[in-house]
């Protein structure tokens, strides 16, 4: 299933903050299209996401919750990003006001997320909705 994240695409909408591709955003779509992906449209086995660029954000986050990730050309964090290209650390004090505090570790999540053992995917799999309804 290919989705677009708020923002882009189909799902352009007036309200900035709620709207917009934010990480916190992303994330928050990514697993309610992984809900329809098991609930609604019923698949089960295997599972795996696929992230380019803005993309390495859901799927870093859905990596604890899936059996396979790809992160294509994405960031490990965006506050490196912003370190290198924009003069350092004042530039990163300029982003995380303008950007009221992202969280956009994609190394730090999917080294924490992405590396459970399979009974603890599985609860967690069941805690977060994303079971396939019988």
């Amino acid at each position: 299933m290919v989705w677009n994240y708020r923002g882009y695409g189909r799902s352009h909408t007036k309200n900035c903050l709620t709207n917009s591709p934010r990480p916190d955003n992303i994330r928050e779509d990514a697993e309610c299209v992984l809900k329809y992906i098991r609930q609604t449209l019923g698949v089960r086995g295997k599972l795996g996401v696929y992230g380019r660029s803005m993309g390495g954000i859901a799927t870093s986050h859905l990596a604890q919750y899936v059996d396979m990730c790809i992160i294509d050309r994405s960031f490990a964090s965006l506050d490196q990003v912003v370190a290198r290209k924009f003069f350092g650390l004042s530039g990163v004090a300029l982003y995380s006001l303008a950007t009221l505090g992202w969280d956009s570790r994609n190394d730090t999540n999917f080294a924490e997320n992405g590396l459970l053992d399979s009974s603890d995917r599985l609860r967690l799999i069941k805690d977060k909705g994303f079971a396939v309804k019988d």
